[in-house]
């Protein structure tokens, strides 16, 4: 039954009011309360929270249009009648701006407030079962969450169908944008054996996790778990690194005493949402190479781990990052150089340990694939598919390493011919914008957000394409409206000034004398 209160200062409106809902709405409506005043009314409202107000306009102390603003404040749902002798527009049309339902003129027709109380009753209703419909769905959802997320993170796993099963679980998790990073944790007894053989406490450490931070938690395998962690945008990369650590160590002391066993807990590095098998594999990295440790990030691995060799990890990570930047840049001459003094000194250092050129190869393919995604060039790119077949399959290193070099100088150049069409674009909308609207207070960083890129990248494309900076561009632009409309119209100067966009007629007029030579009135003439 739905509560309804009734506000009116007038004794026998209320009781014709409440025979009426009592004779029709008996079985619907119950009336909670009666008020002749809008104080009355608030405190009423406040103890009965009503579904329905029938409420009149004129009333001493608070009028009825403030006490429904002050009681959609306190419950925004509640529907309200306006009652009222009063029927002037401005009252009507004030009542609609703060949601009221519907208006009822004194006197009242018996028929004209059933049929009233009978829509509002049927939109209560309609919405009660929207609220419990959508409740349904989101019970059922809560259910599929974890088994979305299991397949999520099996997709990771076994880096498959990544165009189709992945971007559907993307979609669902709202993840599509996401960037972060695998931790596995593997849980072990003393002796190092399997300690966990079934899931029965699977649930306390999903839960567990997800209290902890905002996780993707994957499946209980036997005895491994793997969870992708969502960067924090506000965090530096090395503060990110040392959040992820801080944050292995919580769970490792809240999992240890859930399950009293150990556990190591390898960390990978942050990547897109579409490249997390990258940070998975540098987290069972670090497994391998945990030793008295119970917890490492891959970063840390380059420093405690050495290649004595001459060429260490971490050297060859700076190399590789150097070498993806100018690919990013479209820097195909770079590149090359780059490249081939990357495998040269591969190939001296690792001459007799095939497998780390092949294995460190794979990776720089990885990475290579990532910055195809990241530019949008993937279409254009033939070998998307089938890089890992090319590095697996190629015996001879020689012809691998010239394989690698091509692929990557023709993503570089695909990059570069994208940068410099998008670029092209990029500034044509820009002039076009600067010429709709130069006589607005325009600025770099308005042009910048409507061709939707940084300003700092929108004046460097923009002075690289159109050889002078965007205020220089817009003061010539502005000038040479000017002079035309300084030859061909008689309107002032000041008049002038403010239609190309100067609201300082003084500034326009030393302005123009510096770049043209004259001031406006010399120019006129």
């Amino acid at each position: 039954m739905l509560k309804i209160m009734i506000v009116d200062d007038e004794q026998i409106v209320r009781e014709g009011l409440r025979y009426t809902i009592n004779d029709f709405f008996g079985g619907t409506l119950k009336i909670v309360a009666e008020a002749k005043n809008g104080r009355e009314a608030l405190l009423y409202f406040e103890e009965q929270k009503p579904d329905i107000v029938l409420m009149d306009i004129q009333m001493p102390g608070i009028n009825g249009l403030e006490t429904i603003k002050e009681i959609k404040d306190i419950q925004s749902n509640t529907k309200f009648i306006i009652v009222s002798a009063f029927e002037q527009f401005e009252y009507a049309k004030e009542a609609l701006t703060i949601g009221v339902k519907d208006y009822i003129s004194k006197p009242i027709n018996d028929t004209r407030l059933q049929d009233v109380l009978n829509n509002i009753i049927k939109e209560i209703d309609n919405e009660r079962l929207k609220r419990m419909n959508v409740l349904n769905i989101q019970e059922k959802l809560d259910r599929m969450h974890p088994i979305i997320e299991c397949g999520f993170i099996y997709s990771i796993l076994l880096n498959v169908d990544q165009n189709n099963s992945r971007s559907y679980y993307s979609d669902f998790l709202k993840i599509n944008d996401l960037n972060g990073y695998v931790m596995v944790i593997d849980f072990l007894d003393v002796d190092g054996s399997k300690a966990i053989e079934n899931d029965g406490k699977y649930q306390s450490i999903r839960n567990t996790i997800k209290f902890k931070c905002d996780a993707i938690v994957g499946p209980l395998m036997v005895n491994r778990i793997v969870i992708v962690i969502k960067d924090n945008q506000k965090l530096s990369e090395y503060q990110q690194r040392v959040y992820a650590v801080d944050l292995a160590e919580s769970l490792y002391k809240s999992l240890s005493s859930l399950l009293s066993c150990k556990m190591i807990i390898g960390i990978g590095s942050s990547y897109a949402v579409n490249h997390l098998n990258a940070s998975y594999q540098e987290a069972l990295k670090v497994l391998r190479k945990i030793t008295d440790e119970n917890i490492l990030h891959i970063e840390d691995v380059v420093h405690i781990h050495k290649d004595v060799s001459g060429y260490s990890y971490a050297e060859i990570k700076a190399a590789e990052e150097v070498i993806m930047e100018q690919v990013e840049d479209g820097k195909t001459l770079e590149v090359q150089a780059l490249i081939q003094k990357f495998y040269k000194k591969l190939f001296e250092v690792y001459n007799e340990k095939p497998d780390v050129i092949r294995n460190i190869s794979m990776e720089l393919m990885v990475i290579l694939n990532m910055i195809v995604y990241r530019n949008d060039v993937e279409s254009k790119c033939y070998f998307e598919h089938t890089y890992l077949d090319e590095v697996m399959n190629t015996q001879n290193l020689i012809d691998l390493k010239n394989k690698i070099i091509e692929n990557t100088l023709q993503i570089t150049e695909f990059i570069r011919n994208e940068k410099s069409q998008k670029a092209s674009q990029v500034v044509t909308d820009a002039i076009d914008y600067i010429k709709n609207h130069y006589s607005d207070d325009i600025r770099l960083k308005d042009v910048a957000e409507e061709v939707s890129i940084s300003p700092h990248y929108f004046s460097k494309i923009f002075k690289d394409e159109m050889g002078l900076n965007f205020i220089d561009y817009l003061t010539d632009h502005r000038l040479n409206k000017a002079k035309v409309m300084l030859k061909e119209n008689n309107e002032s100067i000041k008049n002038i000034a403010y239609s190309i966009g100067y609201n300082d007629p003084n500034y326009f007029s030393r302005l123009f004398k510096k770049i043209v030579g004259m001031t406006p009135k010399e120019y006129q003439r």
